[in-house]
C-alpha cells in the first residue's frame, strides 16, 4: 500500500514540477517496479521483514527530491563499466542484482550532494 500511495505522490508531483532534461526528481515510479518484481524473480532470499524494508526504501526514495541519472545517460556509461557488472553475473546473478540495485539507489543522494558542494564552492 506505501508504494501505491507514493506512486501517486510521485505522479502528481511530476505534473507540475519544472522539468530538467537530465535527471529524474526520485526514483521513477517504473524503475522502482522492475526493481521490486526482479527482486521476486532472481533477487536473493531475503527475510519477511527484509522485503518489507526493500519495499519502503523504495516507496520513499520515489518521493524523494534526489535526482537520479536517466537510463539514456546510464547507457553512456564507459565500456568498462559494464564489463564489471557482466562478470559479477557469471559469479552470482542475485548478489550482482542486489549491487546494482544499492548502487542506483544510493547514486541520487550522491548526485545531490555533489552538486550542493559544487555551488558552495562557487562564489557569487
Amino acid at each position: 500500500m506505501l508504494l501505491a500511495i507514493c506512486a501517486a505522490i510521485r505522479l502528481a508531483r511530476f505534473n507540475v514540477s519544472p522539468k530538467d532534461g537530465r535527471y529524474f526528481c526520485g526514483v521513477p515510479t517504473t524503475m522502482a517496479a522492475a526493481m521490486l518484481a526482479l527482486n521476486l524473480l532472481i533477487g536473493p532470499e531475503l527475510p519477511p521483514y527484509a522485503q518489507v524494508a526493500f519495499v519502503a526504501v523504495y516507496a520513499v526514495a520515489m518521493v524523494s527530491s534526489f535526482p537520479y541519472a536517466k537510463l539514456v545517460r546510464v547507457l553512456r556509461l564507459p565500456l568498462w563499466l559494464w564489463v564489471v557488472p557482466a562478470i559479477c553475473v557469471m559469479i552470482s546473478v542475485p548478489a550482482t542484482f542486489l549491487s546494482i540495485a544499492a548502487v542506483y539507489l544510493v547514486s541520487g543522494p550522491l548526485l545531490w550532494f555533489f552538486h550542493r558542494s559544487r555551488r558552495r564552492a562557487i562564489p557569487i
